[in-house]
């Protein structure tokens, strides 16, 4: 069996899970259903569960909150999202959520253009389902890790994003020489569908 291909059974690839940062993706659209233009997430948050700050420079995202409360971090000022509220991250601005209730929280995420966020979403998700993220959600092989935040421009404070961009840049230079975009293949790839 090629290790590089997904062998999931094909509804893993409509629902994702991180259990490193307690989060389930189901994509309601996807990247590939959309011509690349969008992908649209209902993402479910566990209780403690959440997302550390990040800044995306190649695509923003909008988040709706369906069911719950959500603690949010937008440009590094905290913000209570209810029910029914809607906020923006733009490219280039800090943010990040956190479940803080006793009860999970259940959020719309639309990226624009869907194919980079898709990408590495799969990609990461995959990473720390099969365990090769270390407990605070960082890939255990920097390489591999570096071409994932490297082709969606993702970048965590405090480094400043140029210093960021630099070094991810090189490092995933160096990753996809060691074969790195062969780990990361098999979170890429839609299941294959048994013959029948």
């Amino acid at each position: 069996m090629d290790a590089s291909r997904n062998s999931d059974p094909p509804d893993a690839w409509r629902t994702i899970e991180n259990p490193v940062e307690g989060v389930q993706l189901t994509f309601l659209q996807t990247a590939q259903e959309t011509a690349g233009a969008r992908i649209v997430l209902r993402m479910v948050v566990a209780p403690g569960g959440g997302v550390n700050p990040e800044v995306h420079t190649k695509f923003p995202e909008s988040y709706e909150v369906l069911e719950g409360a959500l603690a949010f971090e937008l440009g590094g000022s905290p913000i209570r999202l209810a029910p029914g509220t809607t906020l923006s991250a733009p490219p280039g601005t800090l943010h990040g959520l956190r479940n803080d209730t006793g009860s999970p929280v259940t959020v719309r995420v639309t990226a624009t253009p869907g194919n980079l966020a898709e990408r590495g979403l799969r990609a990461y998700f995959g990473l720390c389902r099969d365990g090769l993220v270390s407990r605070a959600g960082m890939p255990k092989n920097p390489f591999v890790g570096a071409i994932i935040l490297n082709e969606t421009g993702t970048y965590f404070p405090p480094l400043p994003v140029w210093i960021s961009r630099v070094l991810f840049a090189a490092l995933a230079a160096i990753g996809r020489r060691m074969g790195g975009e062969k780990i990361l293949a098999r979170y890429l790839e839609p299941p294959s569908q048994p013959s029948g």
